[in-house]
């Protein structure tokens, strides 16, 4: 399984240095979890963020997975440590 991380404040298109009641983590998890996932969460969204061929997007809630023939399957989550509250992970 492929996983990665950032801690950041701020918001995702604005990211700042975390604090202490700023608090947040981006993850990104790929592999055959975010496989599994996607099968999940279905259908592909008819907006996406990408029109590239081969590129296929779902959502549920917070969370969002994507394909692509390069890159394959990846689905992305986020934290708002100082809540315990699920986000949004990624933006297009």
């Amino acid at each position: 399984m492929k996983c990665d991380y950032q801690v950041y404040g701020g918001t995702l298109s604005e990211m700042l240095p975390p604090t202490a009641k700023d608090r947040k983590v981006a993850m990104m998890l790929g592999g055959p979890l975010a496989k599994d996932l996607f099968d999940q969460i279905g259908p592909d969204r008819k907006m996406s963020c990408s029109d590239a061929p081969g590129y296929r997007e779902r959502r549920r809630g917070v969370l969002t997975c994507t394909y692509t023939r390069g890159e394959g399957y990846a689905c992305y989550v986020g934290i708002d440590v100082t809540t315990g509250k699920s986000i949004l992970g990624s933006i297009c």
